[in-house]
């Protein structure tokens, strides 16, 4: 329907510029018949000056639209053009610079124009890979015009000057570019017909145009009265030849580009609300993880005993600070029997949900319910890490996860520690009621990770004498790393201690916590530690 309606524009339009055409015609018929002697070499003139006006409004048309890269061989076109206009404009100065009508020479430069106009039509995509025209070199064009026009001047004087047959030179130049028109009308012309319209009836109509103004001028006597109507008919044929190309290599690609950025607003506009309707849904399945999560660090808080314990004379004093909300750090303090606790404190690779659910499983392997069981691997650390280490090397673990761990046993009535380390990277700090410091690092041990048939790694127990009014303070490595948490380093937790000693174990633990709690927002591991005064 669209294409219906264009064409029937098209129709219109080229009745209406074959009325125009014809009324000029005549009316120029009628002006030179009557004053022939004394206005037509000012008509001559005039016409020429028109075509001139209109070449150089083609040139700038075709020049922005190579510009604008819509088809850079309209650079061609555009030089094309041009040289076309240069001819025209020398036609003018000797048409202006004589008493006579020079018929023959103001003829013979404006076909030398044409033909290298029709040139920059027929063969653009040649010239179009010529360096000077890919290169844009404005040097390049002004050298090339300069050897053209020289050429020309030369055929010139070669022609008037030399030879007595410029009448049939000229007939032979007619010809050629009629011929030449006659081949680029019909590569038009077979374009529409078998590659679905790609031309314009308007295009084909200018070069029908251009085709009548020659073939008019070559079969005709030449004379003032054939050169004018000629090239009246060319003025004609430039002009709705301009119209073609401002209209479909520049009004038509602004129209769609109009009609796409509407479209594309249109189709941004229903963009914006999907993406607000997936944006809602997202932040709806988030938030449904976020709580999943919450109930996860529920159930693996709910897991960790008390923070304040006593057994005895003994206190238990723990903390547990997950950078995210599931942690891979876990403890557990719980009694063997009457006379002996147990606790331990391990550390999973990595944190979050593999490091919590990592966490989670390993307390069913190092505690046992049954009483019995509990009892044999609590008073012996080492057995129950070594159980540890081959339970876990039997699950279907990923082979990158691992842990370090370390296990206690307290008897309450001798205050004897037994311990334990698998791969513990912070051992243990022992401050003495005298003030002294000591490490907890006397035992053997492996990280537990998946080696099992590549290594077999031992165990071994360590045991010490606690003394009253000791302190110990056993942690993870979230504590004392600086770099990752910016809280204390060893040396500065040690001189906590020390210079606190007069200071209950709640109180330096309040201490550490608002230490914790100033960087909450940029922990970087897990912190948890357990404080033990005997």
């Amino acid at each position: 329907m669209y294409q219906t309606q264009t064409h029937l524009k098209e129709y219109q339009r080229i009745l209406t510029i074959c009325t125009i055409l014809v009324g000029m015609l005549l009316l120029e018929r009628f002006f030179l018949t009557v004053f022939l002697q004394t206005y037509a070499k000012i008509m001559l003139g005039s016409i020429l000056l028109l075509n001139v006006v209109i070449g150089s409004i083609l040139i700038n048309t075709t020049f922005y639209a190579s510009r604008i890269n819509i088809n850079r061989q309209f650079m061609a076109i555009a030089f094309g053009t041009y040289l076309y206009v240069i001819n025209m404009g020398i036609a003018m100065i000797i048409l202006l610079t004589s008493n006579i009508t020079l018929v023959r020479e103001v003829t013979f430069f404006l076909t030398i124009g044409k033909s290298l106009f029709l040139t920059g039509l027929i063969v653009p995509f040649l010239l179009s890979k010529v360096s000077f025209f890919r290169e844009n070199s404005y040097m390049k064009m002004t050298g090339i015009s300069t050897l053209i026009i020289t050429g020309e001047i030369f055929l010139y004087v070669i022609t008037f000057r030399l030879l007595i047959v410029p009448n049939e030179i000229l007939y032979f130049m007619n010809i050629l570019y009629l011929l030449g028109l006659m081949i680029f009308l019909l590569e038009l012309i077979l374009n529409d017909l078998l590659k679905a319209k790609t031309n314009t009836y308007m295009m084909i109509f200018s070069f029908i145009l251009l085709f009548i103004a020659q073939f008019y001028l070559t079969v005709m006597s030449l004379s003032t009265f054939t050169l004018i109507q000629s090239s009246m008919i060319n003025a004609v044929a430039l002009i709705v030849l301009l119209m073609e190309i401002h209209a479909f290599n520049i009004e038509i690609p602004e129209a769609k580009n109009r009609q796409l950025q509407k479209q594309f607003n249109i189709y941004s506009k229903y963009l914006k609300r999907i993406i607000d309707k997936k944006t809602l849904l997202v932040r709806e399945v988030n938030q449904k993880i976020i709580d999943e999560l919450e109930y996860a660090k529920i159930i693996q808080q709910s897991l960790l005993p008390s923070s304040k314990i006593t057994h005895r004379d003994v206190s238990f004093t723990s903390a547990y600070h997950p950078c995210e909300r599931l942690s891979g750090d876990f403890y557990d303090i719980y009694s063997i029997d009457d006379d002996n606790v147990a606790l331990y404190l391990l550390d999973v690779s990595g944190h979050g949900i593999s490091a919590a659910l990592m966490t989670m499983l390993s307390n069913n392997y190092l505690k046992s319910n049954e009483r019995v069981i509990k009892r044999f691997r609590g008073m012996h650390p080492d057995k129950n890490l070594k159980y540890f280490y081959e339970q876990f090397n039997r699950m279907n673990f990923p082979d990158e996860m691992h842990m370090v761990i370390f296990y206690a046993t307290l008897n309450l009535n001798t205050k004897v520690l037994t311990y334990c380390s698998g791969g513990m990277n912070c051992n243990p700090i022992r401050f003495k009621s005298n003030g002294k410091v000591e490490f907890l690092d006397q035992s053997k041990g492996f990280p537990i990770c998946k080696l099992e048939g590549f290594f077999t790694p031992e165990y071994t127990s360590e045991t010490i004498q606690l003394q009253h009014g000791d302190r110990i303070l056993f942690y993870t490595d979230g504590l004392t790393d600086k770099e990752k948490n910016n809280i204390f380093d060893t040396d500065e937790i040690i001189e906590l201690f020390v210079t606190s000693r007069n200071l209950t174990s709640r109180e330096i633990n309040d201490i550490i916590v608002d230490k914790i709690n100033a960087q909450r927002g940029v922990l970087n591991d897990d912190i948890t530690y357990i404080l033990v005064d005997i």
